[in-house]
């Protein structure tokens, strides 16, 4: 009985902290997200304390909790100490990015990565039928009580439209919609392996429910994931070039074919576009002082750097900490020789993923296409980015134990 009732336990728990990522990403909605944490580290430590969970973090899974957990907080906080420390720190994301991703130590246990997995699928799933929902509610007339929860909440923006070129696009975003990448292209994946009627309803719904969410990268990624996801089956890394050809192209010739939507989406002149931009003035200037761009500013340097500070919404006491460019952001904050560090950890996380078990293999094409639209967009450093990758991690240190252990099976049998 006892058994039974913390499987239940760890089941509400693992459940809830995916549900609360894509409902309440920003901790708003009745406190979802802090419950949800909590009772996943209430989960943990049971795990320790039944002796269930024997902890062994190898591998690329190590590098990555290190470098998220420990490197990134402590050299962040260690830089921001030697700058003087001065004014309130709101610089806080990268710290709580390191909470999130060490809740992936629950998933150590097989039968909590088998629950995470399908969580993780069920929540997504949700959110995409969630989503098209209350696009049809609007469409035939009726009030959008439900939406109006969210959108009080910061949980999801509504526009109804976002126009380009003169057509309407629906805007149904979802603070937690960038991560249907993940889930298009687990459907898609599975659909080429199962080519049933319930599969490619599946798919077409993770696909249609991120391309209703409506900005620039989530109607691109909508339109190229799941051809991206097929060619990744059939050529690996040679995809990649292979579809960014292909995607250019096909752009192109419907901007010649007078479909004006293309070029508005990619007009310098459009606002989003041009602060981005913008930006990179201001980063060169930073990055000018190579003692910045070898080491970093460290936490909360909208405080004492005038030109970061003029960078942000509102100016340096605006309330923002970071600009939308993730990795320019990251090279700002910890330099080089740290920042860098992380470009190195991923491309061999993406690597081995791709060679994982066949029936997980769509995480390798899913994350690439998640690290590229976090390119403009603070994707990364939040539960959108960490709680996917502390996922896929476990799952890939648990398959290449697995994978040691029956060779050296098969050693010893010879």
């Amino acid at each position: 009985m006892r058994k039974k009732l913390f499987y239940y336990f760890e089941l509400l728990s693992i459940n809830l902290l995916w549900i609360a990522a894509v409902f309440d990403p920003i901790g708003n909605f009745f406190g979802l997200r802090y419950a949800a944490l909590i009772l996943i580290y209430v989960t943990l430590l049971l795990h320790i304390l039944n002796g269930k969970l024997r902890i062994r973090v190898v591998g690329i899974y190590f590098s990555l909790f290190v470098y998220f957990v420990l490197i990134i907080p402590a050299y962040g906080m260690l830089v921001f100490l030697l700058r003087g420390a001065g004014g309130v720190f709101i610089d806080t994301s990268y710290i709580g990015a390191a909470v999130l991703f060490c809740s992936s130590l629950v998933y150590l246990n097989p039968e909590s990565l088998r629950i995470g997995l399908n969580a993780q699928r069920l929540a997504l799933r949700m959110m995409a039928g969630t989503i098209i929902f209350c696009v049809f509610i609007y469409q035939v007339g009726l009030p959008i009580l439900l939406m109006g929860i969210f959108v009080e909440n910061g949980v999801a923006f509504f526009g109804p439209f976002r126009n380009y070129g003169g057509l309407n696009f629906y805007y149904m975003y979802f603070v937690a919609s960038p991560m249907l990448i993940y889930l298009v292209a687990q459907e898609a994946w599975t659909l080429f392996d199962k080519k049933t009627i319930s599969q490619f309803l599946w798919c077409g719904v993770a696909v249609v429910a991120l391309f209703l969410s409506g900005t620039r990268a989530n109607l691109l990624l909508a339109t190229i994931t799941v051809p991206f996801v097929y060619l990744w089956r059939r050529w690996g890394w040679v995809a990649i070039p292979t579809v960014a050809f292909l995607a250019v192209i096909f752009l192109l010739i419907l901007h010649f074919l007078g479909f004006q939507a293309v070029g508005s989406m990619f007009d310098p002149q459009n606002e989003s576009i041009r602060i981005k931009f913008g930006f990179v003035a201001g980063y060169v200037e930073i990055f000018s002082n190579m003692m910045t761009l070898l080491f970093g500013q460290g936490f909360n340097a909208h405080v004492w750097s005038s030109v970061f500070g003029e960078m942000l919404p509102g100016g340096a006491y605006g309330g923002a900490s970071k600009t939308e460019l993730t990795y320019f952001e990251l090279i700002r904050v910890f330099g080089v020789v740290v920042g860098g560090a992380f470009f190195y950890l991923m491309l061999v996380f993406l690597k081995m993923l791709a060679e994982i078990d066949p029936s997980w293999r769509w995480m390798a094409p899913a994350v690439f296409l998640y690290m590229v639209a976090s390119t403009f967009n603070p994707y990364l450093f939040s539960s959108n980015g960490m709680l996917p990758l502390g996922l896929f991690a476990v799952a890939l240190q648990g398959y290449v134990l697995r994978r040691e252990s029956a060779s050296k099976t098969r050693r010893s049998v010879r």
